[in-house]
């Protein structure tokens, strides 16, 4: 049966995150959409919200009973993308991504001193470069285009907090693990305690074999890979009030 899928690739990269897996796709007669989330930081308008209306518009496109996809830190923009395009899924997921959750994309912690000290200095993050990414993405074109379109994002991107919304999830969610990237235990290890297990890859599945750290993995799951995996259970509705880490508001 031929599906909608809509992967929403993260904001400090482009959708050539996805390039590899459309065509995989489209081949086994499956529909995909691989919007451009870019914003722009001179509009006052939260920088959130530009990217969740764009994604929004293709999951418009794609209509009902599609799954919306997001790698790295597009997981957190899942609800908010639903919730703008008002219309139904089939179910999300997660590939090496964060959960949506309550609080400031840059949460606490190592990852948020390192972002605080590279904002004082008049940087950003992320700062990749061809002699980063060559052993995590060894294809030449891949990773030119991979850093063609990177996108390092203002402080004000960070501080921003993503909502989340009543009654999400409202459909089935599911985890995918290809990196082994300690940027993703977190959110791995609590999509297992909701589902009770997560699709991983076995070592060398990924284009991605390492990252630097500290880091937000660049690059996606080996098309091929993606074809033979399959969530075997996922949570359908959130955990008892004690033990919820996303709120609404």
């Amino acid at each position: 049966m031929s599906r909608s899928f809509v992967l929403v690739h993260s904001p400090l990269v482009g959708p050539a995150t996805w390039a590899a897996l459309v065509p995989e796709l489209e081949q086994r007669d499956q529909r995909a959409f691989a919007p451009d989330i870019d914003g722009d930081e001179h509009d006052p308008t939260p920088l959130w919200q530009q990217h969740v209306y764009a994604a929004a518009a293709a999951l418009g496109s794609a209509g009902p009973d599609a799954f919306l996809v997001g790698h790295s830190g597009a997981g957190p923009l899942l609800p908010a993308i639903h919730e703008a395009a008002a219309v139904s899924v089939a179910g999300y997921i997660f590939v090496d991504a964060g959960l949506p959750s309550a609080g400031a994309r840059k949460e606490q912690g190592a990852f948020a001193k390192h972002l605080d000290a590279m904002h004082a200095a008049g940087r950003r993050f992320p700062e990749w470069n061809d002699d980063v990414l060559r052993d995590i993405v060894p294809d030449d074109a891949r990773r030119r285009d991979l850093l063609a379109q990177l996108r390092p994002q203002p402080a004000r991107f960070w501080d921003e907090e993503i909502p989340m919304f009543d009654g999400w999830p409202d459909a089935r969610c599911g985890y995918l693990r290809f990196a082994p990237n300690p940027s993703y235990d977190e959110p791995a290890a609590e999509a297992r305690r909701r589902a009770g297990r997560i699709a991983s890859s076995r070592p060398g599945t990924s284009t991605c074999s390492s990252s630097p750290q500290p880091s937000r993995t660049p690059c996606s799951p080996s098309p091929r890979k993606w074809s033979r995996l399959r969530v075997r259970r996922s949570w359908a509705r959130p955990p008892p009030p004690d033990r919820e880490r996303v709120g609404a508001r």
